[in-house]
């Protein structure tokens, strides 16, 4: 297990041009808020690796948003990062951002669907992180991306891992009981994500490595495209969310599908896709 979240995520592309993490800072009631002061950002690396401390962050763009920007060589391996966002050394809030190797779907392609001319990037872009966390949460990473993985073995150990995130694509770093070890004494099988060889783990464990697909299938892509625009649509939809059935005029009665086991957006063509897709489930061991 990861102690960072594994949905909620801003994702930034690998190897971009100074991109920035971001923030809304919130009052107790979750409302945006003034910070009411200066807002300074230390990011550091899922490894515990520093990347800056109390780096200044932008005027706010909006009520209680800030951004900080990195620098292209810190954002260019995939990783997963912590900011703290602090004014007058107290942390207004904490927040994580993945650097990933691409994304479910461009920008452009929402826009260019009937309909969707009024939402602005901002809305599009947290809607794509939505259905990307639910695809990959059934179907594992579109994309290549960084996951750090720490259990608590049994103290007689064991030579044997299998790995949460398929495919494997690289090891990165693997350390037990605080110390780093040999990455040529692993072998891995890259589809199952079976770890093993001469490394005993035993005590406290982390592995650090890269996984996903090199990019969407082209019939998954389009369908998180379809959820993307239904999602963002559904406000415009006279019918109201609790409805299961409409009968009009001519008699005719249109059945309307919800989300449920198998089913995670109730859009049958969409969920079709993704189940074709998911994954089998693997113990961990």
């Amino acid at each position: 297990m990861s102690t960072y979240p594994r949905s909620g995520m801003q994702r930034i592309l690998a190897g971009s041009v100074n991109p920035e993490l971001r923030v809304t800072l919130r009052d107790q009631d979750g409302e945006p808020v003034d910070a009411g002061g200066t807002v300074v950002c230390t990011i550091t690396r899922a490894d515990g690796t520093v990347v800056a401390t109390n780096r200044a962050t932008s005027d706010p763009i909006g009520l209680g948003t800030h951004a900080c920007a990195l620098t292209t060589a810190e954002a260019t391996t995939l990783d997963v990062l912590q900011a703290q966002w602090t004014v007058s050394g107290v942390v207004r809030a904490t927040t994580w951002h993945r650097i990933v190797g691409g994304f479910m779907f461009a920008i452009a392609d929402v826009q260019a669907r009937p309909g969707t001319q009024s939402f602005d990037v901002a809305m599009i872009r947290a809607e794509r992180d939505r259905i990307t966390d639910l695809i990959e949460e059934h179907c594992g990473a579109v994309a290549p991306q960084y996951d750090l993985e720490q259990w608590q073995a049994p103290h007689h150990g064991s030579h044997l891992r299998t790995l949460h995130h398929r495919p494997v694509r690289a090891i990165r770093s693997v350390t037990v009981d605080g110390a780093a070890e040999d990455l040529t004494d692993l072998e891995v099988d890259f589809a199952s994500g079976v770890v093993t060889g001469d490394v005993w783990f035993h005590e406290s464990c982390t592995i650090g490595y890269e996984h996903g697909l090199d990019a969407p299938p082209e019939d998954l892509r389009q369908a998180a495209i379809d959820a993307a625009v239904d999602r963002l649509l559904r406000n415009k939809n006279t019918v109201g969310p609790r409805v299961r059935s409409s009968t009009n005029e001519l008699g005719i009665t249109q059945q309307f599908a919800y989300a449920g086991p198998n089913h995670p957006t109730g859009l049958d063509e969409v969920d079709a896709v993704i189940m074709r897709y998911a994954r089998p489930r693997i113990g961990i061991g």
